[in-house]
């Protein structure tokens, strides 16, 4: 008797059991409204990852500007971790130049419309195109916090004004460079009209013209920076000859 009662306290221990673990079980299979975890495996990675850094980049530089952008809120909001960000940009600095630089147009072919001027109409309004693009509204408002509070930007680790065109616009002046040697070669530009100064000068006319017209520039202003600004200044004049 004590060992037939022994068995049945045991076999009801067991049902009890396993009644539990099937319990757990049914509570822990996903229904058709479940939503699993996403797994490690579908992390993005490669271009979609930098897309979307470099899309919090310019969200957060819309939201809050340049000396207020952290690497954490950049993470956040592109739900991915600090890790991934700090594994390629070093620093704030590295990162906001690298979005810029991946995002300013880059110019493969030089435009040919026969004359200088109408090759530097069709250049420039390449860069219309940019200044009013979220990439180009993102670099006025560094211009403007950097230029507003130097000190600040670089005691933070911020870039200064002379770091930015280092790093994102000096490449994209080459190709004017190499578009005034061209008018040399016609004839239609001196030869010292092919310096830096030259080049530099229609991004600063833009950019001063987005930061006194409330982020403002159009073809229009191209043209009037071309013919009474670039065009005067380059041209081959009588007594050169």
């Amino acid at each position: 008797m004590t060992v037939r009662l022994a068995r049945a306290g045991q076999a009801a221990r067991l049902r009890r059991s396993a009644g539990a673990t099937a319990r757990g079980r049914r509570r822990a299979a996903p229904g058709p409204d479940r939503v699993m975890p996403v797994s490690r495996g579908s992390r993005r990675r490669g271009n979609e990852l930098l897309d979307a850094i470099y899309a919090a980049v310019l969200d957060e530089l819309g939201a809050v500007g340049y000396q207020a952008l952290t690497i954490e809120g950049v993470a956040k909001r592109a739900q991915t971790g600090k890790a991934s960000i700090y594994r390629r940009w070093p620093s704030k600095s590295d990162l906001v130049a690298a979005t810029l630089d991946a995002l300013m147009p880059q110019v493969e072919v030089l435009p040919d419309t026969g004359d200088i001027r109408g090759d530097l109409i069709e250049m420039l309004g390449v860069m219309v195109d940019f200044f009013t693009s979220p990439t180009g509204v993102a670099l006025q408002r560094i211009v403007s916090d950097t230029a507003r509070c130097p000190m600040q930007a670089v005691a933070g680790g911020g870039p200064s004004l002379h770091e930015i065109k280092e790093r994102v616009v000096a490449r994209r002046q080459d190709a004017l460079l190499r578009l005034l040697r061209r008018g040399v070669e016609r004839g239609e530009v001196r030869p010292g009209a092919v310096c830096r100064r030259v080049v530099e000068t229609p991004a600063a006319l833009m950019l001063a013209t987005c930061l006194t017209s409330g982020g403002r520039v159009d073809h229009d202003d191209v043209r009037g920076i071309v013919d009474d600004v670039l065009v005067p200044l380059v041209r081959v004049h009588d007594h050169d000859d």
